[in-house]
């Protein structure tokens, strides 16, 4: 039988404090301009056509409604959501879009669809891979394809504002106030694209294992020093996981050693030499709610 990993952990613990009864000005909110209400964009039917890129759109969320046949969400509450506002763009050519809702000040889902009403298919589904409760995504789009890009609250139960943006370069993320938990509000919407030819393709695949809930968070490095790259992940259970690469990474389940559990989902790992040993480290951050 192989041998546990020699591994140290390091744990870290990330509460999110959340502003109780602060006046909306220490949120961003007031004194900010009056936006347009968001009613050209609150239904899949009316949603906003983008035209040409860059592109920005400002609006304001709090009056969107929910449709009774808006789709499930594949990420976040795996519902509906709320306060569901749409935008469509037909691409001219392959290439990348990048889709984010930084500088809103409420909890956000974003996904992208193809096909039509009652009958589409997501493509990328985000929650909280921007700043905080922020969403962040990005996708692959084929020319002539038309994708509707769908920005919902995660269900948090008041109003606020919503930046959505949507690049072709990977963004920075830069630290914020604290802001008060909202649903609906002021909306931007920051849309460009680059063309990059073809999709990566990949001629095998396989499961090396299975953990306790979803994958949050995976890191690879060289954890037993034998020249091939392990693998470390973070779940929805708490645990973190480290595999084992015998050298035969595509065929069957690696062998697997629980580093650690925490008292919530691991949001991150990662690995390096922390006390100069020469021995990899593993550090994983968790949310305490």
């Amino acid at each position: 039988m192989k041998s546990a990993l020699p591994l140290r952990m390091v744990l870290m613990a990330a509460i999110v404090l959340l502003l109780v009864g602060q006046p909306a000005a220490q949120a961003g909110v007031k004194g900010a301009p009056a936006l347009a209400p968001a009613a050209g964009s609150d239904d899949f039917d009316s949603a906003t056509v983008i035209t040409s890129l860059p592109f920005t759109d400002t609006m304001d969320t709090t009056g969107a409604t929910t449709a009774g046949d808006d789709p499930i969400l594949p990420c976040g509450p795996r519902d509906p959501g709320e306060n569901t506002v749409w935008w469509q763009f037909t691409a001219s050519a392959d290439g990348v879009l990048v889709a984010d809702t930084e500088g809103s000040d409420y909890d956000t889902v974003l996904a992208v669809w193809t096909g039509t009403r009652g009958a589409l298919t997501n493509v990328a589904c985000d929650d909280d891979s921007g700043t905080g409760l922020l969403s962040r995504t990005a996708f692959w789009v084929t020319s002539g394809t038309t994708y509707y890009i769908e920005v919902a609250d995660y269900g948090s139960g008041t109003d606020g504002v919503l930046i959505a943006a949507a690049s072709d370069q990977a963004r920075s993320l830069h630290a914020k106030a604290p802001q008060s938990i909202q649903a609906g509000g002021n909306l931007t919407l920051h849309v460009d694209f680059r063309a990059l030819g073809h999709p990566i393709s990949f001629g095998s695949c396989n499961v090396i294992g299975h953990v306790s809930g979803y994958v949050y968070s995976v890191a690879a490095a060289d954890l037993d020093q034998d020249g091939r790259l392990d693998v470390v992940s973070g779940d929805g259970g708490g645990q973190v996981v480290a595999w084992q690469n015998d050298g035969s990474p595509f065929a069957g389940e690696w062998f697997s050693n629980t580093v650690g559990t925490l008292g919530d989902y691991v949001r991150t790992v990662a690995i390096g030499d922390l006390d100069g040993d020469g021995q990899p480290d593993v550090v994983s951050v968790t949310t305490i709610r």
